[in-house]
């Protein structure tokens, strides 16, 4: 819900906010990612549950990458003037 109010700020704070976001996801699949074999031993819900929280969390990193890439390419080219 707060990505909505980026809009309203400045752009270069929602980057920083963003790529925050994308270091929690990335450590958080690692984590989900290694314990994946610990519940391969699990009943089948408690298994399908942990391979829910992976698409999630990979669907979100996604989602996150493809919006700080156009993102920044809409920011305006700065030159050294600027």
């Amino acid at each position: 819900m707060r990505f909505v109010f980026f809009g309203f700020g400045d752009p270069e704070t929602a980057l920083e906010l963003i790529d925050e976001q994308i270091l929690s996801y990335e450590d958080q699949l690692e984590n989900r990612e290694l314990n994946k074999e610990r519940w391969q031993s699990k009943d089948v819900f408690v298994n399908q549950v942990a391979e829910l929280g992976i698409e999630m969390n990979r669907m979100f990193l996604t989602w996150l990458l493809s919006s700080r890439n156009k993102i920044q390419a809409a920011l305006p080219v700065k030159t050294e003037a600027d």
